[in-house]
């Protein structure tokens, strides 16, 4: 843990290893996670709709799980810096109402199991 997802529409242009890399920077720099517990990944939604209207519309969402035990003003932290630094990476194209949204879930820290297996070279 963490786990942090970024969902995001195909009319949305950005490299995402380098957007996943700066969000997991991010966290570390929250100095609430190590740098090797932090998983990321980028899911283009190719299905998707925002309302009904037919103007041009994009969302990036980021779903981030972590582990329980944390104060409501330190995940308030953690969520304002991972939107600040999302609007900064990914711009809204011009023409398009673009949603950005955090949403924080939190995991029973006594529930969360996780093996790490690694292998020599």
């Amino acid at each position: 843990m963490p786990t942090l997802t970024l969902e995001y529409t195909p009319n949305l242009s950005f490299d995402k290893q380098h957007v996943l890399t700066e969000l997991n920077r991010t966290l570390i720099d929250s100095k609430q996670f190590s740098e090797a517990d932090i998983k990321s990944r980028a899911i283009c939604m190719t299905d998707f709709m925002i309302g009904i209207s037919t103007e041009p519309r994009a969302f990036v969402i980021i779903k981030l799980g972590l582990l329980s035990g944390r104060s409501i003003e330190t995940r308030d932290a953690i969520a304002d810096a991972l939107l600040s630094r999302t609007q900064a990476l990914i711009p809204a194209p011009n023409g398009v109402h673009t949603q950005y949204c955090i949403d924080l879930v939190e995991h029973e820290r006594e529930r969360y199991r996780k093996a790490v297996v690694s292998h020599p070279h």
